[in-house]
């Protein structure tokens, strides 16, 4: 048996198992190999009986720091072209909505009340969607702030 099969073999084995005969006349005969596995066993027996695994009861803290004071950020930002295309396309579409068909079905279905309710919703998501645009960049905002009256 070679001795990278061997040392396979052995890897492969449970610590408690019992190891195949052609494999311990190997490590009877090889002293390199005889080495090697007495090293792993030592290492083995030295991890199963320190207490590394131990965690003190709150380091929440310290960890939570250290992932604020990274630096990085984990979030997925929209790029600014994307943001302004959305919020060209919401506006076309309060113009264009007059020259719908869609329009003129909900106008003969809901009568000439249509409009201010329509209008009220379109504003609105031209709200919020402005206001998740401010959200989302505010940091490039405040620099313009500053920029702004630092002149």
């Amino acid at each position: 048996m070679k001795c990278e099969k061997a040392m396979e073999q052995y890897l492969k084995a449970d610590a408690d198992e019992y190891l195949p005969l052609a494999l311990r006349l190997h490590l009877r005969f090889c002293r390199k190999c005889r080495v090697e596995t007495a090293a792993m066993r030592s290492a083995l027996d030295m991890l199963r009986n320190e207490d590394i695994y131990t965690v003190p009861d709150d380091c929440s803290g310290n960890i939570m720091a250290v992932v604020r004071n990274s630096g990085n950020s984990y979030g997925r930002r929209m790029p600014l072209f994307n943001w302004i295309s959305g919020e060209v396309i919401i506006i076309a579409s309060i113009f264009l909505v007059q020259f719908s068909d869609d329009r003129n079905w909900l106008t003969g279905y809901f009568g000439s009340n249509l409009e201010i309710p329509l209008y009220i919703v379109l504003g609105i998501l031209v709200t919020v969607y402005s206001a998740m645009f401010a959200v989302s960049r505010l940091g490039e905002f405040k620099k313009l702030v500053v920029r702004w009256q630092n002149r």
